[in-house]
């Protein structure tokens, strides 16, 4: 049986997206290690940070909502 356009599309968008969402949350349990670590050692103190999240807003460059998320 051949595949049409249509379905050898999907397939290869299929398989790109499993791959690619493997690396992504890979680097987010990365992300959730140090910051876990940053919360336990006060290591986001800092005279001009106000939170946890405002540090990871800013390092991590996410918004603050995602950064509450994370935190």
């Amino acid at each position: 049986m051949v595949e049409s356009p249509q379905e050898r599309a999907w397939r290869a968008a299929e398989v790109e997206t499993v791959a690619a969402m493997g690396t992504v949350n890979v680097a987010v349990a990365r992300l959730i290690a140090a910051i876990r670590m940053l919360l336990a050692t006060d290591g986001w103190v800092d005279p001009d940070i106000v939170s946890p999240e405002h540090w990871v807003c800013w390092k991590a460059a996410v918004s603050r909502p995602r950064a509450d998320e994370l935190v």
